[in-house]
């Protein structure tokens, strides 16, 4: 279930999906930490991109993703997408999220 969604400012959404318990495993001592027991996903360049190194970058120049709506805020949901470490927090996350579903 999606329990909360917050627009970042490289353009990504940061979503905190609490897992189905078959999925626990995919949660790290960090993601216990830092996002209170949540995966994290991010679908890419969804939102206004106002983060200086990403605009300079370019990285969503010509790219967008609209995966996310409110609608899905609260909802349980099928995430596809890479599941990574995101070496700079630690925590594990889906990103970028290709597939993001009601069920």
């Amino acid at each position: 279930m999606i329990d909360s969604a917050v627009r970042e400012k490289d353009g990504d959404w940061h979503i905190r999906l609490k897992v189905d318990p078959q999925y626990q495993s995919m949660l790290n001592a960090k993601n216990m930490s830092g996002q209170k027991g949540h995966l994290v996903l991010e679908p890419v360049c969804s939102n206004p991109v106002t983060q200086p190194d990403t605009i300079q970058e370019g990285s969503c120049v010509g790219f967008s993703q609209h995966l996310y709506t409110q609608s899905l805020l609260h909802r349980h949901v099928e995430a596809i997408g890479a599941y990574v470490n995101d070496t700079e927090h630690g925590w594990n996350e889906i990103h970028p999220v290709t597939s993001l579903s009601p069920l």
